[in-house]
């Protein structure tokens, strides 16, 4: 029978009020139920467990619900958190936030705190247990669990407890985000991520939902980085979340049962001493929680509600996760026994310290020549204490600063060396790719054509695979539109081992065209042909979308186009596996783009988000078109380099719309003139460098015709 707590009038007129703590969420609290129920669907098997689990707690919670306190022991949780962070600007499908990736890599500070907070909540340590209303004060539990970050990984190393995981599954937040699992038997794990699916700030399962099978992989909590501890990216208002989540893990329901929403119906949830409840989403005033039964005041300052004033577990519930961590079921029982104390580093005699093991990234993905950029010491297994950095090329060339902001003095990829150290040792990591630095000069002017009959060379089309995984963009010679020769994306390639209980792959592909200056055209538009099939005649497996982005700032912002779904691409049907298009199998897309992409420093990009269902998708004959204004025109010239790529001769040929004097200049990736040779009058010519070019050794370079009145460039790859 549930216990009741009614009060006084006088006695609620005597308490605090308590409705200035609570604060209003950004986001769902938990989705813990709805994750609940999708799991019941799949594994029906799950409400057996459950039951045979719920029998057990019973039967513990009778034997000790009369015990002494200061009988129960403590039990100690190893614990390791799982930072889910990515660089990229650009969100995938479940994002809510633009280029939030970075803010998911929360600091070790900020994880620290959220572990004392847990040990706060968990040993009724709380300053504010002195607000808990009259009545609910005396069943207000110190549950006796402590929580600890491992210091032995699940392969006998040293370790911090802080896993940090660079992948765009950070914009996801679902069941296929729980990436690098750690046996559950040893270690609670913790990921935390960028974004959320269903808008949600956290879940967890209950420990019946995760007990065989695939979903084992699935077991613990998920939660936004903005809801961990109180400090960083988080706040006190969001602080306890992670205690909730926690609950859920150990077995405990929303007060109001796992059914509905709060604020719904009256429920209960399996808990002597904590009253029926419909929940709240807010704190309300202690005299108006009486909602189900009058003059039954409701326990809304319980952990498990969504009030945001909450401060306390209940004697009852303190029951039901210690009968949890006694039960076999999901391996509760093993996490807290010595000898896996001691397996996990977290007994006091075994724990390990550790060398770091230096990591970083760049604030912007890509920045102009010149400009300044932020990078970030990303150090793993331990917090270092001193850094040597180096960029070659950068300016300045080293720096000992944590987070040092630097320059770039040529375009191109830019590798950056990290050496992190503290009191056990120091260690160095090169990053290679750390940043694409743009050209201050455009690649292309006027009206662009790209037919991908050679392979590109990588600082012009560049690809970015932002999971670094098996599939990415290349260039085939296998298929093409019209000729041989097109990009690749081989995403019919791509398995993960949470396919099993993933809803939606999110794997990111980037391919970002060279710099274009459209100063002087008008009406642009952008088309391109495309061929993909997909992999399911399901309906419901098709997520997969292409997006379209143009910057005018060297990719360090972007500006979405379009978007085309899988209804939209598939032009090849069904194929299982890869696929090569026949001539039949292509498609055409067309874009008018805004007035404002008329700049001289456009650049736009492809990115692919994949599904569980995807195929390969094939790009070919991509092409800027408009009107060439008036100015333009007079100074239009056509320049050409055959054969390019070279190893030997190169022919540079121009035609001019009006006789000039011509000056050829060859210039290296930094803009300076390393040959340069002048013509007379005329126009049209052609000149071939051969033993005449000198030094120009392997590597790649731009030709710039200058006449009277304008300017041509093309790239010229020496090989």
């Amino acid at each position: 029978m549930k216990q009741i707590y009614p009060l006084t009038l006088g006695a609620l007129l005597a308490l605090p009020s308590l409705t200035a703590s609570a604060q209003s969420s950004d986001h769902r609290p938990c989705g813990s139920d709805e994750a609940f129920r999708r799991a019941v669907t799949n594994d029906p098997g799950i409400l057996q467990r459950q039951g045979d689990l719920e029998r057990f707690t019973e039967e513990y919670t009778t034997t000790h619900r009369n015990d002494r306190a200061d009988e129960d022991p403590v039990y100690v949780i190893p614990l390791v958190f799982h930072i889910l962070y990515n660089d990229a600007d650009i969100p995938s499908a479940g994002a809510t936030a633009y280029g939030s990736g970075l803010n998911a890599n929360i600091s070790d500070e900020q994880i620290y705190d959220a572990v004392s907070i847990l040990n706060r909540d968990y040993r009724k340590l709380n300053p504010d247990t002195l607000d808990i209303v009259f009545g609910f004060d005396t069943i207000a539990a110190d549950v006796k669990l402590e929580f600890r970050l491992a210091t032995i990984n699940p392969y006998g190393n040293c370790t911090n407890g802080i896993d940090r995981i660079k992948t765009t599954e950070t914009f996801v937040g679902d069941d296929g985000s729980k990436l690098n699992y750690w046996f559950r038997f040893r270690y609670m794990n913790i990921w935390v991520v960028a974004d959320m699916d269903d808008g949600v700030a956290g879940y967890a399962y209950y420990p019946s939902a995760v007990g065989s099978g695939f979903m084992t992989l699935a077991d613990g909590v998920i939660i936004r980085h903005d809801y961990i501890g109180s400090i960083g990216t988080s706040s006190i208002g969001h602080s306890r979340a992670l205690t909730h989540e926690i609950g859920h893990t150990l077995n405990l329901q929303h007060p109001w049962g796992s059914t509905n929403d709060p604020g719904v119906e009256c429920g209960d949830d399996g808990v002597m001493d904590t009253p029926i409840t419909k929940g709240w989403n807010f704190c309300p005033a202690p005299m108006n929680s009486d909602v189900c039964e009058p003059g039954v005041y409701e326990n809304y300052q319980n952990y498990m509600d969504y009030s945001y004033c909450s401060v306390m577990f209940t004697n009852g519930q303190k029951d039901r996760m210690r009968a949890t961590l006694n039960n076999t079921t999901a391996s509760r029982s093993n996490l807290w026994q010595p000898e896996n104390l001691a397996l996990a580093g977290v007994d006091g005699v075994t724990d390990m310290m550790c060398t770091p093991d230096p990591d970083l990234y760049a604030e912007d993905r890509y920045v102009c020549q010149g400009a300044p950029v932020t990078f970030h010491d990303n150090t793993h297994k331990a917090t270092a204490t001193n850094w040597l950095w180096e960029f070659p090329d950068g300016s300045p060339s080293t720096a000992t600063d944590q987070n040092p902001t630097v320059s770039f003095n040529s375009p191109g990829w830019k590798s950056v060396t990290l050496t992190a150290g503290n009191t056990q040792g120091a260690a160095t990591r090169t990053v290679h790719k750390a940043i694409f630095v743009g050209a201050p000069y455009p690649e292309s002017y006027g009206t662009f054509n790209e037919p991908f009959d050679a392979e590109p060379d990588d600082d012009s089309w560049f690809v970015d695979n932002l999971d670094e995984n098996q599939t990415a963009w290349t260039w085939t010679n296998a298929a093409g539109h019209g000729a041989t020769g097109c990009m690749k994306l081989n995403t019919s390639e791509h398995q993960s081992l949470l396919d099993f209980i993933d809803t939606g792959d999110n794997d990111l592909d980037v391919l970002v065209s060279p710099l274009l200056d459209l100063s002087n055209v008008s009406g642009i538009q952008l088309s391109f042909w495309y061929a993909y099939s997909v992999q399911s005649t399901q309906a419901d497996d098709l997520g997969e979308t292409l997006r379209i982005y143009t910057s005018t700032d060297c990719g360090k912002t972007w500006v979405l186009r379009t978007t085309m779904d899988a209804f939209d691409l598939i032009t090849a049907g069904i194929a299982q596996g890869g696929f090569t298009p026949a001539s039949s199998e292509w498609a055409q897309k067309t874009l008018n783009l805004p007035s404002s992409t008329a700049s001289d420093d456009l650049r736009f990009k492809f990115v692919y988000i994949s599904s569980n269902a995807s195929g390969d998708l094939y790009l070919d004959d991509i092409q800027i078109s408009g009107v060439v204004g008036i100015s333009d025109q007079t100074n239009e010239a056509s320049l050409t380099l055959a054969p390019n790529p070279s190893s030997g001769e190169v022919t540079i040929s121009w035609e001019l719309a009006a006789s000039s004097g011509v000056d050829l200049s060859v210039l290296d990736t930094q803009g300076r003139s390393v040959w340069t040779r002048s013509f007379p009058v005329s126009d049209q010519g052609s000149f071939t460098l051969g033993q005449d070019r000198g030094h120009l050794a392997p590597g790649v370079y731009l030709v710039r015709l200058d006449h009277k009145s304008g300017s041509r460039t093309e790239r010229l790859v020496i090989r």
